[in-house]
């Protein structure tokens, strides 16, 4: 950017308070009409308060309480598949096994992103209405059900038993998983986020 140059200065012509010259004194720099006028000086701009997010490196305690609640949110689809087909039966080995896979790993996967990006319901500054928390929450959800259908498909073409194309695999699993599993997930996510908001951001955050 080029430097301003001023090529030639000349005297004012007006007041720069009213702005008019009927009253003005050019070689003097005074107005007659807005001589009287205090001068007030502004030694400091009033603050304001602002309520923000901490920094990555310094997390609030209450984002914890974000992590494990969509944590167990990822849960619950395990649950209740698990309650509703062995009510009353006993557990066989192949679904504790599958505990680990279709239950925990939802859990912590679910609960890594509600950490990073659903505990901003928690602050006031991000969410004020339960509409944005509930988007929020089924956003945690829907982020998550992602993330867990990419890392099936990767296990799956790693290990050699199904396809080992990854790419054909991994858009065949989204799509299903999407079309199957997204609505129902993001619900899921909308109650947590709904529930979060209601019952545990603080009515001042800090």
């Amino acid at each position: 950017m080029s430097k301003l140059v001023i090529k030639t200065a000349l005297p004012p012509r007006r007041c720069e308070v009213c702005h008019k010259d009927d009253r003005f004194d050019a070689g003097r720099n005074y107005c007659s009409r807005c001589s009287g006028i205090a001068e007030v000086e502004f030694t400091a701009l009033p603050r304001f308060k602002t309520f923000q997010r901490p920094q990555r490196t310094e997390r609030h305690p209450l984002e914890l309480i974000a992590a494990l609640w969509f944590g167990f949110a990822g849960f619950v689809p395990f649950l209740f598949i698990f309650f509703l087909t062995m009510a009353g039966r006993s557990v066989p080995s192949h679904i504790l096994q599958g505990l680990m896979i279709y239950g925990l790993l939802p859990a912590l996967i679910a609960g890594f992103i509600g950490w990073v990006s659903g505990s901003g319901i928690l602050y006031r500054a991000n969410i004020t209405t339960s509409r944005q928390a509930m988007k929020r929450g089924a956003g945690v959800a829907f982020k998550s059900l992602i993330f867990y259908t990419a890392l099936s498909a990767i296990s799956i073409s790693l290990s050699g038993s199904h396809y080992t194309n990854l790419f054909s695999m991994l858009i065949a699993m989204l799509i299903g998983s999407i079309i199957v599993a997204g609505l129902p997930v993001s619900i899921i996510g909308a109650v947590a986020g709904w529930t979060l908001f209601k019952f545990f951001q603080p009515k001042t955050a800090k």
